[in-house]
Parts: structure tokens; sequence; C-alpha cells
């Protein structure tokens, strides 16, 4: 995708309004799974079959492609949140702006849902040793429920 290239001149009418549309159809998980599963390679990348490792690090000519929407999308959002992250589109900065953000909201909403799954899950267990503490100490007991 053109506006994965480092240099304007690589960057084509219309590409930001295909990356737009790219990052719309991704699925967020599938982004998360590609981000996790992710090689990275700081070559060239030219081609249509790219992954989001070589996308996000690697230098993009003007017919890199994506393997799939959640490789493209997931691969504007790392780039995005990285120092040196780049885009390139001559005439439609904005376009590229809002489709940056919506591919890192999309991973943020995932990583913020994974978060939240992950304490309520440690809280109830956290809970429930309280719980099993809290019984000893009524029913006269020296031990804690069973706890070492």
């Amino acid at each position: 995708m053109a506006v994965l290239a480092r240099t304007s001149s690589d960057a084509n009418t219309g590409s930001a309004a295909k990356l737009a549309g790219e990052v719309a159809k991704a699925d967020p998980w599938a982004m998360i799974n590609k981000i996790k599963d992710a090689n990275t390679d700081s070559t060239n990348v030219s081609g249509a079959n790219n992954e989001v490792g070589v996308l996000a690090i690697g230098t993009a000519s003007s017919d890199a492609g994506a393997r799939s929407s959640a490789d493209l999308a997931a691969a504007v959002a790392l780039k995005a949140m990285t120092k040196g992250g780049q885009f390139n589109a001559n005439t439609d900065a904005e376009v590229v702006k809002g489709a940056t953000v919506s591919a890192v909201n999309k991973v943020l909403g995932i990583l913020d849902l994974i978060i939240r799954k992950t304490v309520l899950k440690k809280l109830e267990e956290v809970g429930d040793k309280v719980k099993e503490i809290q019984y000893s100490e009524t029913a006269g007991e020296a031990t804690q429920g069973g706890i070492t």
C-alpha cells in the first residue's frame, strides 16, 4: 500500500481511500492475532502478500500490499504507535490520519477488553481466597482454609 511508503513520491492518488476502506473492514480480533504472531523484517517490501511485521517496519514500495485487511490495519496501527512511524499521502493526509486513528482505536479497544477480563478473573480468584480465609477464622481454625 503506497501510504505505507517512506517517500511521498511512492504514495499515489487514491491509496489513502483504499487504506481507510481496508482498515474499516478489518476485524479487531484478527488484528490482535496478526500483531501477536508478527515476524519483523526491515527489508524492502514489495508484492501483494506481506504480513503485518514486514509492512510495519519494512521500507514499503508503491506496490507493497498486505495478505489481508487485518495485516494492513494492524501494520497501520503498529506504525502509528512507533516513534519513527511515518505515512505518506500526497493529497489525502486527513484520510490517512483518520484511518490511522481508527486502526489504533481498534487495537486499543481489544487490548482494553483483554486487560479488563484478565483483571476481573484475577479479582475473582483473590475474592475466593479471601472467602476461604474468612471462613477459617469464623470456624475457629488456626489454618487459612488450605492456603499454603
